[in-house]
């Protein structure tokens, strides 16, 4: 039986002479892998480029990598390929859908907010500041960031730390949190949970932030049972 998405290539590996195995985000599915045969055609080239949005028709088989019989071009986003800033970005946001592990209720908001994000990334001149927000809310979707002004455990001093997506202040921490000073700790809160772009644009984000953003969203997704 042959079945139709809406997806976003994240990945194309080639295979044997004129194959490619892609890695696709759904709306509908989330993550799978689908074999397109004997590419020829300038609009399969495309459509198996990585970050092109297109319409997808495919059968099922017995295994997890399905065969593709159809698609279609929606947005192959050109502008990856001239802008090279914008192309790292891209693969930033894909390989951290790639490293999570999302609850199935929550795939059709993160395929939007990734939709999105991709699309913002020519009007950005801070590309981090996108890629960094794309991080904190995945990890806000998959339910494992808490930040409270207050520590999660005693409720009474204030937070300056962050262990495994809790807020801990200076007396209960624990081994390996991540020290927060208190504008880090605004900027992750709008990074986290701003819904303006405008916003998002005018954020600082230090190197030093962004090593711990990085270091944190590893922390949780390692420590994440994968739910597909």
């Amino acid at each position: 039986m042959e079945e139709k998405t809406e997806a976003i290539v994240l990945k194309s590996i080639p295979f044997q002479e004129k194959d490619r195995i892609l890695t696709l985000f759904s709306r509908e599915m989330g993550l799978f892998s689908l074999i397109v045969k004997k590419i020829s055609s300038p609009q399969l080239m495309t459509l198996t480029t990585p970050f092109c949005l297109g319409e997808f028709l495919y059968k099922k088989g017995r295994g997890e990598l399905f065969s593709f019989r159809d698609g279609t071009v929606l947005d192959s986003h050109s502008f990856l390929r001239t802008d090279l800033a914008s192309c790292m970005a891209a693969a930033s946001m894909a390989r951290a859908l790639l490293n999570s592990h999302f609850p199935q209720g929550h795939i059709s908001s993160l395929y939007l907010l990734f939709v999105s994000y991709l699309k913002q990334l020519p009007s950005f001149e801070k590309k981090e500041n996108l890629v960094c927000s794309f991080c904190m809310k995945i990890l806000l979707h998959e339910g494992v960031v808490h930040f409270s002004p207050l520590c999660n455990v005693c409720k009474e001093k204030t937070s300056t730390y962050l262990f495994r997506g809790e807020s801990l202040c200076e007396t209960h921490q624990e081994k390996g949190s991540i020290a927060v000073c208190a504008s880090e700790w605004k900027t992750l809160e709008t990074l986290t949970y701003c819904r303006s772009f405008q916003l998002l644009k005018e954020c600082r984000i230090t190197e030093e932030l962004q090593a711990k953003i990085a270091s944190f969203f590893q922390e949780l997704c390692s420590a994440t049972t994968p739910l597909r």
